[in-house]
Protein backbone atom coordinates (compact mmCIF):
# COMPACT_ATOMS: atom_id res chain seq x y z
CA UNK A 1 0.00 0.00 0.00
CA UNK A 2 2.96 2.36 0.40
CA UNK A 3 2.83 3.14 -3.32
CA UNK A 4 -0.57 4.77 -2.83
CA UNK A 5 0.56 7.06 0.00
CA UNK A 6 0.59 10.76 -0.75
CA UNK A 7 -0.16 14.05 0.95
CA UNK A 8 -3.84 13.69 0.05
CA UNK A 9 -4.12 10.74 2.41
CA UNK A 10 -3.30 13.18 5.22
CA UNK A 11 -5.95 15.79 4.44
CA UNK A 12 -8.77 14.15 6.38
CA UNK A 13 -6.90 13.58 9.68
CA UNK A 14 -5.41 17.10 9.54
CA UNK A 15 -8.86 18.56 8.85
CA UNK A 16 -10.37 16.57 11.75
CA UNK A 17 -7.67 17.72 14.18
CA UNK A 18 -8.06 21.37 13.21
CA UNK A 19 -11.86 21.40 13.33
CA UNK A 20 -11.81 19.58 16.71
CA UNK A 21 -9.75 22.55 17.94
CA UNK A 22 -12.50 24.94 16.80
CA UNK A 23 -10.62 26.17 13.76
CA UNK A 24 -12.32 27.28 10.58
CA UNK A 25 -10.53 25.46 7.74
CA UNK A 26 -10.52 25.87 3.97
CA UNK A 27 -8.83 23.16 1.94
CA UNK A 28 -7.33 23.85 -1.48
CA UNK A 29 -7.42 27.63 -0.91
CA UNK A 30 -6.66 29.50 -4.20
CA UNK A 31 -3.50 31.61 -4.29
CA UNK A 32 -4.69 34.57 -6.35
CA UNK A 33 -2.04 35.59 -8.86
CA UNK A 34 0.16 32.50 -8.59
CA UNK A 35 -1.42 30.46 -11.38
CA UNK A 36 -0.17 30.30 -14.93
CA UNK A 37 -2.16 32.23 -17.55
CA UNK A 38 -4.73 29.81 -18.92
CA UNK A 39 -3.68 27.13 -16.39
CA UNK A 40 -4.73 25.99 -12.95
CA UNK A 41 -4.38 28.37 -10.06
CA UNK A 42 -2.00 27.33 -7.31
CA UNK A 43 -3.74 26.30 -4.11
CA UNK A 44 -2.70 26.12 -0.46
CA UNK A 45 -3.46 22.80 1.16
CA UNK A 46 -5.01 24.49 4.22
CA UNK A 47 -5.96 28.04 5.19
CA UNK A 48 -6.85 28.06 8.86
CA UNK A 49 -8.55 30.63 11.09
CA UNK A 50 -8.19 30.12 14.83
CA UNK A 51 -8.64 32.25 17.94
CA UNK A 52 -4.92 33.05 17.75
CA UNK A 53 -5.11 34.20 14.13
CA UNK A 54 -4.73 32.87 10.59
CA UNK A 55 -2.17 30.41 9.31
CA UNK A 56 -1.50 28.30 6.25
CA UNK A 57 -0.29 24.72 6.00
CA UNK A 58 1.29 22.98 3.05
CA UNK A 59 1.64 19.20 3.33
CA UNK A 60 4.41 17.19 1.68
CA UNK A 61 4.85 13.42 1.49
CA UNK A 62 8.60 12.79 1.31
CA UNK A 63 9.35 10.01 -1.15
CA UNK A 64 13.10 10.62 -1.05
CA UNK A 65 15.62 11.92 1.48
CA UNK A 66 15.82 15.20 -0.42
CA UNK A 67 12.60 17.11 -1.01
CA UNK A 68 12.12 19.98 -3.42
CA UNK A 69 9.73 22.30 -1.60
CA UNK A 70 10.11 25.32 -3.90
CA UNK A 71 6.45 25.31 -5.00
CA UNK A 72 5.22 24.78 -1.45
CA UNK A 73 7.44 27.61 -0.25
CA UNK A 74 6.18 29.89 -3.02
CA UNK A 75 2.58 29.40 -1.86
CA UNK A 76 3.48 29.89 1.81
CA UNK A 77 5.40 33.09 1.05
CA UNK A 78 2.44 34.32 -1.01
CA UNK A 79 0.18 33.74 2.01
CA UNK A 80 2.56 35.54 4.38
CA UNK A 81 2.77 38.52 2.02
CA UNK A 82 -1.02 38.68 1.68
CA UNK A 83 -1.48 38.22 5.46
CA UNK A 84 1.55 39.80 7.18
CA UNK A 85 0.47 38.91 10.73
CA UNK A 86 -0.15 35.28 9.87
CA UNK A 87 1.99 32.16 10.17
CA UNK A 88 2.81 29.64 7.45
CA UNK A 89 3.94 26.04 7.93
CA UNK A 90 5.21 23.10 5.93
CA UNK A 91 4.35 19.70 7.34
CA UNK A 92 6.49 16.87 5.91
CA UNK A 93 5.40 13.26 6.37
CA UNK A 94 7.02 10.02 5.29
CA UNK A 95 8.83 6.95 6.46
CA UNK A 96 11.45 7.48 9.12
CA UNK A 97 14.17 6.33 6.73
CA UNK A 98 13.21 9.17 4.36
CA UNK A 99 12.63 12.04 6.80
CA UNK A 100 15.09 11.34 9.61
CA UNK A 101 17.91 13.09 7.71
CA UNK A 102 15.67 15.07 5.36
CA UNK A 103 17.22 17.76 3.16
CA UNK A 104 14.84 20.46 1.98
CA UNK A 105 15.54 22.49 -1.13
CA UNK A 106 15.47 25.47 -0.89
CA UNK A 107 16.56 25.70 2.76
CA UNK A 108 14.52 28.74 3.76
CA UNK A 109 12.46 27.04 6.47
CA UNK A 110 13.03 26.67 10.20
CA UNK A 111 12.08 23.42 11.91
CA UNK A 112 9.56 23.73 14.74
CA UNK A 113 9.83 21.17 17.53
CA UNK A 114 11.25 17.70 17.14
CA UNK A 115 10.29 15.05 14.59
CA UNK A 116 7.48 12.73 15.69
CA UNK A 117 7.56 9.04 14.77
CA UNK A 118 4.98 6.27 14.94
CA UNK A 119 6.00 2.62 14.76
CA UNK A 120 3.20 0.65 13.07
CA UNK A 121 5.14 -2.62 13.20
CA UNK A 122 6.45 -3.07 9.69
CA UNK A 123 7.10 0.61 8.95
CA UNK A 124 7.92 3.64 11.06
CA UNK A 125 6.23 6.81 9.83
CA UNK A 126 7.07 10.31 10.90
CA UNK A 127 6.32 14.00 10.64
CA UNK A 128 8.51 17.10 10.66
CA UNK A 129 7.11 20.61 10.95
CA UNK A 130 8.69 23.77 9.51
CA UNK A 131 7.85 27.47 9.73
CA UNK A 132 8.41 30.08 7.04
Amino acid sequence: MREAYSEYLLYEPILRILTARDCKVRCEFPCAGLGRPGGDKRRLDFKVESRQGEFAIEVKWAKKRAANVARDLEKLLWFKEANPRSAAYLCVFGTKSKIEHLVLRPRRLTEVGKPVYCDVRKTIYGCRFYKV
